[in-house]
C-alpha cells in the first residue's frame, strides 16, 4: 500500500511547519507526511526514470539533428532576433557549451545536454521542439521533491477515518470520495490486467472499459434499484426494461475463472503472478470495506 500510495493520487501536503507537526498531526491518527518508499521499489522506479530519461534525450537529440538545421537566435518572449553576420573568434579554453538538446540561452549558464530529470528537459529543452511533461512517464522520487508527498491514501487504508483526512491530511470533504473511488478503480484496473494477462479467455468476461471503483458501483447498484422500483410501481414487467449492466466487486469473482493451467502450457506463468494478483485482491477488499462505511 505505501508503495502504491507513492505511485498514484499523488498530492504535496499543503502545511509541513513545525507549528502544524505539534498541534494536528501528532494528535491525529494520520501519519499525514507519507513515508520513503521501501529500497527496493525505489532501487526500480530510479532505473526506470534514469530509462526513460535517456530514451526521451536522445529523441530530441535525433528530431533536432535531423529537423532543426537553423540556430536558435531568436528569444522565445519577445522574438527579438540576436546575434550578428559576423563571424568572432572563440578561444579554445572559453567556457562555451555547444548544446544540441538543451535551448543555448540556457547553455550560456553553463549547461551542457546533461539533464537531471524529465523536468529539467522539458523546462530547458530547445525551441521547435514540443515535450509535454505530463504524458512522460516518468515519477519523481519522494526525496526528490522539496513537499513532502501527502500519505491520505495510506492512511485511510490504515484507519477508515474520513474526518482524519479532512482535519490532518487536510483533503477536502468534497473531495474525499472522489480520490478514495478513484484510488479504488486503479486496484480493479490493477486486478483484471493481471487476470487478462495470466488468463487470456478472462478478457471476455471482464472489459476494463467497464470497471468501476467501488464508489461508482455502489451508486450504480443504487440506481438500479432505483429503476426497479419505478418498473414495480408502473407495472411493467423486467422483460420491458433494458438490459441493465450488473458488476460485481472483483474480489468476489468465483474463484474457478482464476485457475491456472489445466494441462495447456500457453497458459503456464510465473509462480509469484497468482500471489501477487492474489495480494491486490486482499488489499482492495481491505480497502472497499473500509470505503464503503462512508455509505453504510
Amino acid at each position: 500500500m505505501l508503495v502504491l500510495s507513492h505511485l498514484f493520487g499523488r498530492q504535496q501536503c499543503k502545511w509541513a511547519d513545525e507549528e502544524f507537526v505539534e498541534e494536528v498531526v501528532k494528535r491525529s491518527s494520520s501519519i499525514v507526511f507519507l513515508p520513503p518508499l521501501p529500497k527496493k521499489a525505489e532501487k526500480t522506479l530510479r532505473a526506470h526514470n534514469e530509462e526513460t530519461l535517456a530514451i526521451f534525450s536522445t529523441y530530441v537529440k535525433t528530431f533536432a539533428d535531423q529537423h532543426l538545421k537553423d540556430p536558435e537566435d531568436t528569444l522565445p518572449l519577445s522574438e527579438m532576433r540576436i546575434g550578428s553576420e559576423e563571424q568572432f573568434y572563440i578561444p579554445p579554453n572559453a567556457n562555451c557549451q555547444h548544446t544540441i538538446i538543451r535551448s543555448p540561452f540556457v547553455a550560456l549558464s553553463g549547461h551542457s545536454d546533461e539533464f537531471e530529470s524529465i523536468s529539467d528537459l522539458c523546462g530547458t529543452v530547445r525551441s521547435g521542439v514540443f515535450l509535454e511533461e505530463a504524458v512522460v512517464p516518468y515519477l519523481p522520487i519522494h526525496l526528490e521533491t522539496t513537499v513532502p508527498l501527502n500519505a491520505y491514501l495510506y492512511d485511510f487504508y490504515k484507519h477508515g477515518d474520513v474526518n482524519a483526512l479532512e482535519r490532518a491530511n487536510k483533503i477536502r470533504k468534497s473531495d474525499v470520495w472522489f480520490h478514495l473511488n478513484d484510488f479504488s478503480l486503479v486496484l480493479a484496473t490493477i486486478i483484471t490486467s493481471l487476470k487478462n494477462f495470466m488468463k487470456p479467455s478472462f478478457a471476455a468476461e471482464a472489459n476494463i472499459i467497464d470497471l468501476m471503483g467501488s464508489g461508482d458501483a455502489h451508486e450504480d447498484s443504487e440506481d438500479e434499484k432505483f429503476l426497479v422500483e419505478i418498473s414495480d410501481k408502473a407495472g411493467q414487467h423486467g422483460d420491458d426494461l433494458a438490459p441493465l449492466s450488473v458488476w460485481a466487486p472483483l474480489g468476489v469473482w468465483d474463484d474457478d475463472n482464476d485457475e491456472m493451467g489445466e494441462g495447456n502450457d500457453a497458459y503456464d506463468v510465473d509462480m509469484r503472478l497468482p500471489k501477487v494478483l492474489k495480494a491486490f485482491q486482499s488489499l482492495k477488499e481491505v480497502f472497499d470495506e473500509k470505503f464503503k462505511q462512508m455509505w453504510a
